[in-house]
């Protein structure tokens, strides 16, 4: 099966680099976060969970990383204005992998956070946003439903997904035009 974070990952890279600022929104192991430290000057990097700020820290290290933000923080009620505008932003929703699958995101906190920084994004700016229909279909359906009624003069939302198996996951990729 296509692995969804490479995925994005190639998609991000699209446009020419380096990008000022980036925001990883589900740090988990760092895995989005050390990739956005590579094609971004600045990187904030948030999670509720103590484990995944301390496991992205230590991949960081092993890799001599320097240029990220890493804040126990949630998404949905973070002052972004403390920061500078967004180039680029990736939620991987669901569950730390490894970690206690009862802790997960939420379509209510992730579209609250996506109230709060849709308006702080360069006009060019890209979000990504992985979600997993199997591990919680409503979560998936209300976010989806919520980028559909984003307005179309300011934004492009392109849906990216594997039709040929059920409740696969899938990327929804935003794009601010104005």
């Amino acid at each position: 099966m296509i692995k969804l974070t490479d995925l994005v990952h190639q998609y991000s890279s699209l446009r020419a680099t380096p990008y000022p600022f980036a925001i990883d929104m589900t740090a988990g192991r760092g895995l989005d976060t050390k990739y956005l430290a590579s094609t971004h000057h600045q990187v904030l990097s948030l999670d509720i969970q103590p484990l995944a700020i301390q496991s992205t820290k230590e991949l960081l290290q092993i890799h001599n990383i320097h240029n990220v933000t890493l804040l126990l923080a949630d998404h949905s009620t973070f002052d972004y204005s403390k920061f500078p505008q967004i180039d680029t932003v990736i939620y991987n929703l669901g569950y730390l992998p490894g970690g206690d699958k009862t802790i997960r995101t939420s379509a209510h906190s992730t579209i609250l956070s996506l109230q709060l920084v849709l308006p702080r994004c360069n006009i060019g700016s890209n979000i990504f946003i992985t979600l997993y229909p199997k591990e919680n279909n409503d979560e998936a359906n209300e976010v989806l439903r919520f980028c559909q009624r984003l307005d179309g003069r300011l934004y492009d939302v392109i849906k990216i997904s594997v039709v040929n198996k059920e409740l696969a996951p899938f990327i929804l990729q935003i794009t601010k035009i104005l």
